[in-house]
């Protein structure tokens, strides 16, 4: 393997062996959407994460697998340009600096950053999608179902898409998720960010959620974070462990 690319924990110990038949990541062409090396997070409490070295091809599905604790919402907040590093380098889609990265990133499922009230209705939540994308000279435009389905259609695929008279604490654990990723994807980011994706309880949705986010990624690059693996047979997708989170993270299995 590459210096790049070769898993290796703070201590020089080998990280975890990849599972037979992985694809290694010296053997994924073109150059990383997201680069860091020897990145470092501090919390309120001491060190969040890191040091971290880690490349994130561009395109498709990536995991970051850890348990909670091993700072991986703060190391995801950092490559999104939203939480600042106190030591090492971080490069995405080519661009250091954090206005420039958030430019091409979005986020969702971060507790604090783009929660929706439980009270509020779905059509609610598009149209203040829609005013929000509207420059400033121009007369926001207002909702209708139609503007709804166009909305939602490229995260909700054909899954059905919640009642826009629903309030969003009444919507399932799926369909809020997919609710908060389809406002953060509605400007075609490069980088698509979510945050523990456990946040839906339900294998049989967690599946469903995977699936969706591995379909977005034919398109962008998608990183997350969960706690368990992912449900088997999902698709496609690069699996980034905690041993490599917490110290130096490269990916180790393709799914």
């Amino acid at each position: 393997m590459s210096p790049d690319t070769a898993p290796h924990s703070e201590k020089g110990q080998p990280a975890a062996a990849a599972a037979p038949g992985a694809t290694s990541a010296d053997q994924t062409a073109g150059p990383p959407i997201v680069r860091a090396r020897s990145l470092s997070g501090r919390g309120p409490e001491g060190i969040a994460f890191g040091p971290v070295d880690l490349a994130v091809p561009a395109g498709g599905m990536h995991v970051l697998q850890g348990d909670p604790g091993s700072g991986r919402t703060s190391l995801l907040l950092a490559v999104a340009g939203r939480f600042s590093p106190v030591s090492g380098d971080l490069e995405v889609a080519g661009h250091t600096s954090p206005a420039r990265i958030r430019e091409v990133c979005a986020i969702a499922g971060f507790a604090d950053i783009d929660e929706i009230d439980d009270g509020v209705r779905v059509r609610a939540v598009v149209a203040e999608q829609l005013a929000w994308r509207t420059r400033w000279y121009r007369r926001a435009p207002r909702f209708d179902a139609e503007r709804q389905a166009a909305l939602f259609a490229p995260v909700f695929g054909p899954l059905p898409q919640p009642d826009p008279a629903a309030r969003f604490g009444d919507l399932s654990e799926l369909d809020r998720m997919l609710v908060r990723i389809a406002m953060a994807v509605h400007d075609d980011p490069r980088l698509l960010i979510i945050d523990d994706l456990e946040q839906v309880r339900s294998r049989p949705d967690q599946e469903l959620l995977a699936r969706r986010l591995i379909a977005l990624g034919e398109r962008r690059t998608v990183l997350a974070t969960v706690i368990n693996p992912l449900p088997a047979g999902i698709g496609p997708h690069r699996i980034y462990p905690e041993a490599t989170v917490a110290e130096a993270t490269t990916p180790e299995k393709d799914h």
